[in-house]
């Protein structure tokens, strides 16, 4: 048994060292995208700036606020609601009160289709609306503080014609430490690690160019899917285009949140990789294996045990010792290498400091991220509908979606988050 022995634990050297390859991979990419801030700033096309709300998210009056302080000089912010009844439209009707002469709508999308999600109808019928002054089409979520910079930031990318889109790269902010934001915290560590690596825009924080949008049938594709995201980068592949990712756009997201909500979360995220994304089997294969192979490790090692192969035991718990420093080492090396290249360009980034006696939750926080986190994953595989925001969907066929019920937002007793601050 001490051959298989020392396979075993090759293998978790293998997956243990290919987690630092990819975080590598992850700050090459983040040092890269911070080239952007020192390109030319006269470069301002007209710019669409879209933002969609379904409810009142936390903090969303400052957030708005935010995207009426832009350093930015060309650009129509676009607010879509599905409902005149819809309750965030009271915050946005203040917040424009304050902005009297800003170059800035409110719309309310006048039909509901059931091929595609709301969020994506909402973003299809504001783009309809645009004349063809507008030369790049940007959308951000309601849920982020984000930067005065942020919309220049964007920008900058399409400078370089082969660009047809540009993304941002979300952070949670752990501020509190209670179990479902720390996990949704690690959960996003090893995702933006993926999302770099496969390419993966985010919808979050998103920018397409306007050329893409009608020679790439855009409109078509947002009105027959679920999600935005991985749709433009399929267009823009298609169209030979690049998908920038922008460095510098490192968006802190200070939400807390429930288990029970980072489930449903998580599962709705990978829902999404899993219809429209070219990478999925990878996505999967990894998240697997991280769970599985450990697994199978420790089932070898009781079987070497009750054997009494005690060389083969003493293999097995070496490598797992090995691989358990460096799997726990991983998310500290993300974390730290990413402070590291942000603070230089961004000192005032809200990278959070923790006591020990929250270090030490994190420690265990690790182990249940994955394991919530793989169970998430599998669950896919059996669920038949995913509920957004009060609103049920079902996938009948590969990357086909249909809404099963529509109303205008009321807050749902089981979405809600036991009172913590979390966006649905």
């Amino acid at each position: 048994m001490v051959f298989y022995a020392i396979i075993f634990s090759a293998l978790l050297l293998f997956v243990v060292a290919s987690q630092y390859v990819f975080v590598f991979y992850f700050h090459r990419v983040l040092r890269s995208g911070f080239a952007f801030c020192d390109t030319a700033p006269e470069y301002t096309p007209k710019v669409a700036l879209l933002i969609t709300l379904r409810g009142q998210d936390p903090g969303l009056a400052e957030n708005l606020e935010n995207l009426f302080l832009q350093d930015y000089p060309n650009y129509k912010l676009l607010i879509v609601v599905d409902s005149e009844e819809d309750s965030a439209l009271h915050i946005i009707r203040e917040v424009l009160a304050k902005h009297p002469g800003e170059n800035a709508e409110v719309l309310v999308t006048p039909e509901h289709p059931t091929t595609c999600s709301l969020v994506c109808n909402s973003q299809a019928y504001a783009i309809s609306q645009l004349d063809d002054s507008y030369e790049i089409v940007a959308i951000v979520d309601s849920d982020l503080d984000i930067p005065k910079t942020w919309l220049r930031e964007m920008v900058q990318p399409f400078q370089d014609p082969q660009v047809g889109g540009a993304t941002g790269i979300r952070w949670f902010v752990p501020e509190r430490t209670n179990w479902g934001t720390l996990v949704r915290y690690f959960w996003n560590l090893a995702a933006i690690v993926q999302m770099s690596i496969y390419k993966m825009p985010w919808g979050g924080s998103l920018a397409i160019r306007r050329s893409v949008i009608e020679e790439g049938d855009f409109l078509n594709t947002l009105r027959n899917s679920f999600c935005e995201d991985q749709p433009t980068a399929t267009v823009v592949r298609k169209l030979n285009k690049k998908m920038a990712y922008v460095g510098s756009l490192l968006l802190p997201s200070r939400e807390s949140c429930s288990l029970h909500f980072f489930f449903r979360f998580v599962r709705r995220q990978m829902f999404c990789a899993k219809v429209y994304s070219r990478s999925w089997l990878c996505v999967l294969a990894q998240c697997m294996s991280i769970f599985l192979i450990p697994l199978a490790v420790l089932m070898f090692a009781l079987l070497a045990g009750l054997q009494k192969d005690w060389l083969a035991c003493w293999v097995i718990v070496s490598g797992f010792a090995l691989y358990t420093v460096g799997y726990f080492g991983a998310g500290p090396y993300l974390v730290a290498g990413t402070r590291k290249i942000v603070s230089k360009n961004r000192p005032n980034f809200p990278f959070p400091e923790h006591s020990i006696a929250q270090r030490l939750k994190m420690l265990v926080a690790v182990p249940v991220t994955q394991l919530i986190y793989t169970v998430a994953v599998a669950s896919l595989y059996f669920c038949k509908k995913v509920i957004w925001r009060g609103v049920s969907y079902r996938f009948p066929g590969k990357g086909k979606v249909e809404m099963l019920n529509y109303s205008p937002y009321t807050r749902i007793p089981d979405e809600a988050t036991d009172g913590e601050n979390a966006s649905l």
